[in-house]
């Protein structure tokens, strides 16, 4: 009986599989489709790093066999809500360091609290796996603003939202302005002796130049307060 329960359960991510856009199939490997299937939105960021969206005890027990983690950081945390409080008693009883917290889906309020979360993604033992609650629009947006720290391409970063769904409206601007600040520098030193003295003159109307000293994002003429 157990032997065709399990068959069954292996058909059926079969058929996922089948179902699925060769696109996608051939953006993701195998073992990371087979994981994404039965974990909501899981994908892995770099090396020790992965995410996904808010998992149920049976998936958590599932993926803590295939990565082995040891630090989960919840950024869509709610006392109120059985399954995250299901999870930091699951993570305490197995000595996973469990790190909360409380951002919107519709953007982040401030971006200190997001130094906070990058911090711990940097600092906190790994494999991490951090997640909000779809997996989408918060999680996105805080690999977003940390691939942009880390010097990632906009197309490179752009690239997750192929597969993991693209962010709310106010976390792809967070993301945008992060990526603006990470290639100021940069563009500075592309310029002409002329355009750094512009820019000395003027660094308090430095946004509403749009980067226009060769700055090399995507962004041209939109802005961000």
């Amino acid at each position: 009986m157990k032997k065709r329960f399990y068959l069954l359960i292996l058909g059926g991510i079969v058929i996922f599989l089948l179902g699925m856009s060769s696109t996608r199939i051939h953006r993701l490997p195998l073992r990371g489709i087979i994981i994404q299937k039965i974990c909501r939105n899981f994908g892995k960021v770099s090396n020790g790093i992965y995410r996904s969206g808010q998992l149920s005890l049976f998936q958590l027990s599932f993926l803590l066999k295939v990565i082995h983690f040891k630090t989960v950081i919840n950024i869509a945390w709610n006392p109120q809500d059985m399954e995250d409080v299901d999870e930091l008693i699951f993570c305490r009883k197995r000595d996973i360091m469990h790190l909360s917290f409380k951002f919107g889906s519709s953007g982040p309020d401030n971006f200190a609290a997001i130094d906070h979360v990058i911090r711990a993604m940097e600092n906190s033992l790994k494999p991490l796996l951090l997640h909000c609650d779809g997996g989408k629009d918060r999680t996105g947006g805080v690999i977003g603003i940390w691939k942009a720290k880390k010097g990632y391409s906009w197309k490179e970063i752009q690239s997750d939202w192929e597969i993991h769904g693209r962010p709310s409206k106010g976390w792809v601007q967070a993301i945008q302005h992060s990526y603006r600040r990470q290639h100021a520098l940069y563009g500075f030193r592309q310029t002409t002796l002329w355009h750094r003295m512009l820019f000395l003159g003027s660094v308090h109307d430095l946004r509403s130049r749009q980067f226009a000293l060769r700055d090399p994002s995507p962004f041209g003429g939109m802005g961000f307060s």
